[in-house]
């Protein structure tokens, strides 16, 4: 356009478009209820456009202002699992949006279904074999089989019945004793080797798991003492297990003051040992059986599914999200990326380059807590390899109650 000295131009107008758009709402997939909150994405098939918003309170959202393109949405959310439109758990399997100039997608829902928690129940009952009515005041004992988590505890009621709760994953033995009954694992067995495992199954309850006690002839003998760490202090919540050979005779549980009592004892010659996570172990003792007979354990001792002894290692749960520097950094050809999950979750780990385009998804999927360390190779998707240059790395963790998103830089050299 060109202007003359005294001319006035006028009619000089503009239209300007609000570009694509992405609407729809987020839903949770049990009830039904709108999700506010939900970090919802909208990134172009090859990654040069990545938007981002937020549901509403009543779960609805809309991502404008997108050029013409393909493209793939998601949603996420603590608490829920991440969601790719359209029900899909990973990016690869998404299904693509198809965007012309102006157009509104409508209708891109989500239904997010919450991520159940690891731990479960588990309950029965426990009767006299003799008399088969229920047995109120026995213990039960659950043991994880890899000797890394602590023991649980439950005791029954006035009607028999018992419930251990908070059970993580994994396969379990199951000790019963009861004042005056024959101490016995599950399923009516009377040694470690004998003993039925239970697998507990994140999302699984467990009920039904009963067992019968076997009355024990009343001795005039009890065995009395306290579970001591070699500074001298005492340990709560020590399991204390006697037996005759390999037969379980009957255990206890220290109290606070690192005490316990196992009374109404036939005279006879036992193996005693005690455990609880924490303590590295130390030989098993044995005592000949008097009256009035007192015990003092220092160092505590596993024992495991065959019989050996086991050192107990305390386990530390983290406490916080974190990305790690890569490692070497710089690199070539390929470089560690460490991270640790507070909480289990869905996780996303993503390489980009310089232009916030994405080179290669590293992880995509569901993680146990704790530390991880994943390997980049230097190539892209199609695996090509990166030329040379600066990329950032992405986590995005949803766990059980927060969700967290770091970036971090690392430099290719070839």
């Amino acid at each position: 356009m060109t202007m003359e000295s005294g001319h006035n131009v006028t009619g000089i107008d503009f239209t300007l478009g609000t570009g694509a758009a992405v609407q729809g709402q987020v839903t949770d997939a049990e009830n039904g209820q709108p999700i506010a909150g939900a970090a919802i994405e909208v990134q172009s098939v090859h990654g040069r456009v990545r938007t981002r918003g937020l549901t509403d309170e009543e779960g609805r959202y809309l991502i404008s202002g997108l050029p013409p393109g393909a493209y793939l949405v998601s949603a996420a959310v603590a608490g829920y699992h991440l969601q790719w439109y359209d029900s899909v758990a990973v990016r690869r399997e998404a299904k693509q949006i198809l965007l012309a100039s102006s157009q509104v997608a409508d209708d891109i829902n989500f239904k997010l279904g919450k991520i159940e928690p690891l731990s479960v129940s588990l309950s029965g009952l426990v009767i006299d074999d003799s008399t088969k009515l229920p047995l109120p005041g026995a213990h039960i004992l659950a043991m994880p089989v890899s000797s890394r988590g602590r023991i649980r505890r439950a005791i029954t009621g006035e009607d028999g019945v018992y419930v251990l709760r908070g059970l993580p994953p994994a396969k379990y033995l199951l000790l019963i004793h009861a004042a005056r009954y024959k101490a016995e694992f599950y399923d009516d067995a009377r040694t470690w080797k004998e003993a039925k495992l239970i697998e507990v199954v994140a999302g699984q309850e467990i009920t039904g798991i009963d067992i019968g006690l076997s009355p024990q002839p009343v001795g005039a003998y009890q065995l009395t003492g306290r579970v001591l760490d070699q500074s001298g202090s005492a340990i709560e919540g020590a399991l204390i297990v006697l037996q005759s050979g390999e037969e379980v005779v009957a255990a206890s549980v220290t109290a606070e003051d690192g005490s316990y009592n196992v009374e109404d004892l036939p005279a006879d010659s036992y193996v005693v040992s005690a455990s609880v996570v924490g303590y590295e172990s130390a030989p098993t003792l044995s005592t000949a059986l008097k009256l009035g007979s007192t015990l003092n354990v220092y160092g505590l001792t596993l024992m495991t599914l065959a019989g050996t002894t086991e050192a107990a290692k305390p386990i530390v749960q983290p406490e916080r999200f974190a990305l790690e520097q890569n490692h070497p950094n710089p690199f070539n050809p390929s470089t560690q990326i460490p991270f640790t999950l507070a909480q289990p979750g869905m996780v996303v780990l993503t390489v980009y380059d310089m232009l916030g385009r994405e080179v290669k998804q590293l992880v995509n999927g569901s993680l146990a807590a704790g530390k991880h360390s994943v390997q980049w190779d230097g190539s892209n998707e199609r695996g090509e390899k990166a030329a040379s240059g600066v990329y950032f790395y992405r986590l995005q963790a949803f766990g059980h109650t927060h969700s967290f998103t770091q970036l971090r830089r690392m430099l290719l050299i070839k």
